[in-house]
């Protein structure tokens, strides 16, 4: 999802502000959207791997079931769903904004 995120912003951008788009999607800019999209992607790794590797009885077997279960009240999945939902809701919000503002600026010929 964090990787989709930059693309959403741009097509948000190039729509909703297309006079104003090459003064505010510079290649900084884009370098900035990126950047972050990619700290946070690293970021999601690196805390899941962490959890695997701390070994802190997350994964508990059930005798009754025969599975493993996964305990999500002391892990960092909670925190790591806040990385997906967060962007997901962002760009249904950007894309819903966009086919208003299409719909409402679209003239039949």
């Amino acid at each position: 999802m964090m990787v989709l995120l930059p693309l959403t912003i741009d097509r948000f951008i190039s729509i909703v502000f297309c006079l104003r788009y090459k003064d505010l999607m510079t290649k900084k800019t884009s370098t900035i959207l990126i950047f972050c999209s990619w700290i946070a992607t690293v970021t999601v790794f690196v805390l899941d791997t962490a959890t695997l590797i701390k070994g802190d009885d997350t994964l508990k077997y059930q005798d009754n079931y025969h599975r493993c279960v996964y305990d999500t009240a002391r892990s960092w999945k909670p925190i790591m769903y806040s990385f997906v939902i967060t962007p997901l809701i962002s760009i249904i919000v950007m894309y819903l904004t966009m086919l208003c503002f299409i719909k409402t600026n679209w003239s039949y010929q």
